[in-house]
């Protein structure tokens, strides 16, 4: 979330809604709230994000759920209610049909790392930039990190269309 967060426009004000981690326990919610904004967290069962009529925040950050077409559904809610929005998804969902019909229409703003995200959990506290430099220095820990590259589309939320940022280890 730290290297998003230094790519993304958005302030501090802004109530963000994370529809896919019920109980705010996601790596999403919890940077965002570590960096001090407020987060709203909803899921299945109370809250079905795509019956929603309205959005329940200002921007919309996720990692969404994937399957039965979920992506295309969450994409095209998004893009009905005109907000920013950020999810985080596979490099190859740039790739499929319906997607490819949404990208056509509405564009897309991609964040694109020069590695693979870590998805374990965050430590408490959260470290800062010196000690994350430090543990760089130190023999490799075990990490979640998959085969595949996670990035962030979003809409409405980073300066360029097309943005490729270094991806710092914690």
């Amino acid at each position: 979330m730290r290297a998003f967060a230094d790519e993304a426009e958005y302030g501090n004000g802004m109530r963000i809604w994370e529809p896919a981690d019920r109980v705010g326990e996601g790596g999403v919610a919890q940077g965002l709230a570590r960096a001090g904004f407020e987060v709203i967290c909803t899921g299945l069962p109370e809250t079905d994000f795509l019956a929603c009529k309205e959005p329940m925040g200002d921007i919309v950050i996720t990692n969404p759920p994937y399957g039965l077409r979920l992506r295309e559904k969450f994409l095209s809610k998004l893009y009905g209610w005109g907000i920013p929005w950020a999810m985080l998804m596979l490099l190859t969902s740039l790739e499929g049909l319906g997607r490819g019909k949404l990208w056509q229409k509405y564009g897309c703003e991609l964040l694109v790392y020069d590695d693979r995200i870590d998805f374990t959990p965050i430590p408490d506290p959260i470290p800062t930039d010196r000690q994350l430099v430090e543990e760089a220095k130190q023999p490799a820990r075990k990490m979640s990190v998959p085969w595949f590259n996670a990035s962030w589309f979003c809409h409405g939320l980073l300066p360029e269309k097309l943005m490729f940022s270094h991806l710092v280890r914690r």
